[in-house]
C-alpha cells in the first residue's frame, strides 16, 4: 500500500479497519487516557467526512482538539497518559505536537473555535484542520461517512474499552505507518501551521457558512490584505484648517469627570502618585520598573475634564451602482472576479484609513443603489457587513441602501459636514456623470478606470488594480 499525492490510494469502506486505524492512533495521543477525548475526536472526524474531506492522522485530531480545548499548553500536557517507553510515541510528542504547541496562534485559535455555539465547535475546528491538512499537503485518507456514524452512534452509548500501549502489537499497521511518517516528514520543514486568513472566518462566522459565500468573503479578506501591505506614500498633511469642535460624551473614548478619570497619557505633573513606587531605591539598578513602564506607555495620569475636542471631521461615502452585479466575472489571468477585487479595495481602503487617519473622527458609508426589491448586490451587501462588524458596532461604518432618484438629496445632507469624499463604483461609465461624485472606478473592461486620474495602464493585471489602491489613499491622505 502506498500513498499517492498524499491521498492513500484506496478509501476505507471496512467498519473494523476504520475502528482499528482510529484506536490503534488513540494511542499514541497525549490525552491517550481520556475516553472523553477519544468521544470529542470521533465528532471532529464525523464533521470532515460529513463534507467529503479526507481525514489526516487521527491521532493529531484528538489531540489538536484538546490542546484548543485547554488552551494552555501546561494544563494539556498534564493530561499525558502514563509514561511509555515507545520511541514512536516520543517521536510523535517532541516533533508534532510539540510543533503545535509553539504556534504563536494557539490561542487566537482557541478562542475562535470555542466562542462557537456549542453544536458548532466540532465543525469549526474539522474547518481549521482541514485548512491545516490543505496548506500543508498532509497525508489523509478517505473514509465513508456512514461509518463514522455508525461509530459515534456505537460509541455514544458505550465507549471501547482503551487499551494500554503495551499491550498493543509493537509494530503498527501499514496504514498507520505510511501516515505517521508522512506526516512527520512534514511537520520536520513547517514552523507554523495556522493562518490568520483562517482564524479570521472563524471569528467572523464565515468558516462554516455555504461554500460559495465562504470562498468569496476569503478571497476578500486575502487580497484586502494584499492591498493593505503596499507601502503608500505618505504626503504632508493637510494644514488642519477646517477643524470643528466636537462634544464628547461617551468616556470610552475621551476620559472626562476631571480628576477621576485615569488615562496611560499625560504629563509628569499629571502622574499618579502610587506610580512613584516602581522606582527603585537604588540608583544604580537601571532600567527599573518604573523607566519600562514608561518606555511602554504604563503609567498613569489623571486626565482633566476636556468635554469638547478639536477634531477634523471626514466622510467617506462609497456609492455602488446596480450594474456592478455584471462585474461578478473573471477575466484571463485575474485570480478572482473583478467585483471581488473591487471590495477588496474598498475594504482595504477602510482598514488603511481607519489607521493612517486615527486622529481625525471618521465616518464611511456605503451607499447601495435599489430600484426595485430585492437589492441586486444584497450577496456583496452581506459581504460588507461581516467584513465591517466592527467599524459598524462603532457607529463609524453604516450601510444604507437609497432609491436612485433620491441619491443627490442623500449625497446633499451627507455633505452638510464638511470635508466629502465620494467614489462610486459602477459597471458603465455613463453613471458618472453627476457633479456631485468626486471620484468614479469603472469595473466595465479588464483594467480599472478612476474618472480623474492619468493612471497608465500595465500589462499586470493585479498592477492596474494596485495603481488604482495607491492613487485613492495618496489622493485622500493629502487632503
Amino acid at each position: 500500500m502506498e500513498i499517492r499525492e498524499n491521498r492513500l490510494d484506496q478509501a476505507f469502506r471496512d467498519t473494523s479497519e476504520v475502528a482499528n486505524l482510529i484506536l490503534e492512533n488513540f494511542q499514541i495521543c497525549i490525552s491517550r487516557d481520556s475516553k472523553t477525548a477519544f468521544l470529542e475526536g470521533i465528532k471532529v472526524i464525523y464533521e470532515l467526512v460529513c463534507e467529503n474531506r479526507p481525514v489526516p492522522l487521527p491521532s493529531l485530531i484528538f489531540d489538536f482538539f484538546q490542546l484548543l480545548q485547554n488552551n494552555d499548553s501546561q494544563a494539556f500536557l498534564s493530561k499525558r497518559g502514563q509514561p511509555q517507553p515507545s520511541a514512536r510515541i516520543r517521536i510523535y510528542e517532541d516533533r508534532i505536537i510539540g510543533k503545535f504547541l509553539m504556534d504563536p496562534l494557539l490561542e487566537r485559535a482557541s478562542e475562535a473555535i470555542f466562542g462557537q455555539p456549542e453544536d458548532k465547535i466540532p465543525a469549526a475546528a474539522a474547518f481549521l484542520l482541514h485548512r491545516i491538512q490543505e496548506r500543508l499537503n498532509l497525508p489523509a485518507v478517505n473514509i465513508s461517512a456512514g461509518i463514522i456514524r455508525g461509530l459515534l452512534d456505537q460509541y455514544e452509548v458505550a465507549l471501547p474499552e482503551i487499551g494500554e500501549p503495551e499491550q498493543l502489537p509493537g509494530e503498527p499497521s501499514d496504514v498507520s505507518k505510511l501516515l505517521f511518517d508522512k506526516t512527520l516528514e512534514i511537520f520536520r520543514s513547517c514552523d507554523s501551521f495556522l493562518n490568520s486568513a483562517d482564524l479570521q472566518a472563524l471569528e467572523q462566522k464565515t468558516a462554516l457558512m455555504p461554500l460559495a459565500k465562504y470562498l468569496a468573503h476569503r478571497q476578500i479578506v486575502e487580497n484586502s490584505l494584499f492591498f493593505q501591505q503596499m507601502e503608500i506614500k505618505s504626503p504632508p498633511l493637510a494644514t488642519r484648517t477646517r477643524r470643528v469642535s466636537s462634544n464628547i460624551r461617551n468616556e470610552d473614548q475621551y476620559p472626562i469627570g476631571g480628576y477621576s478619570s485615569i488615562s496611560n497619557k499625560g504629563t509628569f505633573e499629571s502622574l499618579l502618585h502610587s506610580q512613584l513606587a516602581y522606582m527603585s531605591p537604588d540608583r544604580s539598578e537601571k532600567p527599573d520598573t518604573f523607566d519600562l513602564k514608561f518606555l511602554r506607555e504604563e503609567l498613569f495620569y489623571y486626565s482633566r475634564d476636556e468635554n469638547i475636542f478639536l477634531r477634523q471631521r471626514r466622510k467617506f461615502i462609497f456609492v455602488f451602482a446596480e450594474d456592478l452585479k455584471n462585474a461578478r466575472l473573471k477575466d484571463d489571468g485575474a485570480p478572482v472576479q473583478r467585483l471581488i477585487l473591487a471590495l477588496a479595495l474598498v475594504d482595504a481602503i477602510l482598514q488603511k484609513l481607519t489607521e493612517r487617519l486615527a486622529q481625525d473622527a471618521l465616518h464611511f458609508h456605503l451607499l447601495f443603489l435599489r430600484s426595485e426589491e430585492p437589492l441586486e448586490l444584497q450577496p456583496e451587501r452581506e459581504l460588507l457587513q461581516i467584513l465591517q462588524r466592527d467599524g459598524i458596532q462603532r457607529g463609524a461604518v453604516q450601510l444604507e441602501e437609497v432609491a436612485p432618484n433620491l441619491l443627490n438629496e442623500k449625497i446633499l445632507n451627507l455633505r452638510k459636514e464638511i470635508n466629502c469624499d465620494i467614489l462610486l463604483l459602477s459597471y458603465r461609465v455613463e453613471l458618472a456623470n453627476n457633479e456631485l461624485i468626486d471620484e468614479n472606478l469603472t469595473l466595465g473592461t479588464p483594467r480599472p478606470i478612476l474618472s480623474h486620474s492619468e493612471l497608465e495602464p500595465v500589462e499586470d493585471y493585479l498592477e492596474n488594480w494596485s495603481n488604482t489602491y495607491q492613487f485613492l489613499m495618496s489622493k485622500w491622505l493629502a487632503q
